[in-house]
């Protein structure tokens, strides 16, 4: 294995040591090898903490671990500080890389005009209905590139079989430039508390942005493909979920200043999930409560006081 190169990894875990074990055995696999892995372990106890460290110890590469609190957004803004390199892969504790995606991603990267590379699954969970259309959920105009929606929706293409330009990256697996993080001062909105949706929506589109006012590319390819394992080791519990997906998208409209417009696309979109919740009795009520949610704490979200204390007891 090729060791030569100028990249690091940067997991944020928590509560998942067999997820965990299972990401770092597939890195170790691969054909080139990164500098560093910095794992930053959230996890809620000692016996969980000392089971990561003994996995890392274990593992045939630069692995460095580091303990933090509860926050899957704090705990990436510590971890790419910890970077020693400038390309970094930002990736979740349930994924399989293949044997030469991190090899693919150094060869691509050496290319200063990229500047993001969102990774694809194997097995993505896209649908061809057009209702996703009709609530906002993908756009029609854009769907032949990763693109996000007026509603605050992030989606990729149905086909994607070359380098296709991306508006963001899905938070499992994406690549970026510690450089450019630094001079766009741009961090994970910690305002997002544990793995709160959408936090990679937020941070790479924001990265986007930047990245098209210097015209640098942000793109996905399938030479940079993993297998997302969706791990059911440790989620959030539904309910909390849904506040999280109501919430947190209202609150980018304010932060992005996508104006009146996108709210009523955002809200819209809502009632397609009550509707899709109402046709499969699953939790419609949740959507309801977090809609008025929103509604009645709407000016301090604007201001960016989400009030996460209420609904993520």
């Amino acid at each position: 294995m090729n060791q030569n190169n100028k990249l690091s990894v940067v997991i944020a875990t928590m509560n998942r040591t067999e997820s965990l074990r299972d990401t770092l055995e597939y890195l170790e696999k691969s054909s080139v090898l990164p500098t560093e892995v910095i794992v930053v372990d959230q996890s809620t106890n000692t016996e969980i903490h000392s089971e990561n460290l003994k996995l890392c110890e274990q593992i045939n590469m630069n692995v460095q671990v580091f303990f933090r609190e509860p926050s899957l957004t704090a705990a990436r803004n510590f971890g790419i500080t910890k970077a020693e390199n400038d390309v970094v892969i930002f990736m979740d504790d349930d994924v399989r890389v293949q044997e030469n995606t991190i090899e693919n991603i150094t060869k691509l990267m050496s290319d200063s005009t990229i500047s993001m590379i969102g990774g694809l699954d194997e097995k993505p969970s896209m649908t061809k209905s057009l209702i996703g259309y009709l609530f906002g959920k993908k756009s029609y105009f854009k769907r032949n590139i990763g693109h996000v929606t007026g509603a605050l929706y992030g989606r990729y293409p149905m086909v994607i079989d070359k380098e296709t330009p991306t508006q963001w990256a899905m938070g499992y697996f994406f690549v970026v430039r510690k450089s450019l993080v630094e001079k766009w001062n741009l961090d994970w909105d910690e305002r997002f508390l544990s793995y709160g949706y959408p936090e990679d929506l937020d941070f790479s589109f924001r990265y986007y942005r930047e990245a098209k006012k210097e015209g640098l590319k942000c793109i996905i390819t399938p030479d940079v493909t993993v297998k997302h394992m969706c791990s059911q080791e440790w989620r959030e519990i539904p309910s909390k979920v849904t506040y999280m997906y109501i919430v947190h998208r209202e609150y980018l409209t304010y932060k992005w200043g996508l104006g009146f417009w996108s709210r009523v696309q955002t809200r819209w979109s809502n009632f397609g999930m009550l509707l899709e919740r109402l046709m499969h009795r699953n939790n419609a009520v949740d959507v309801i409560k977090a809609q008025l949610f929103c509604d009645t704490y709407r000016k301090d979200i604007k201001k960016g006081i989400l009030h996460s204390e209420l609904y993520m007891k």
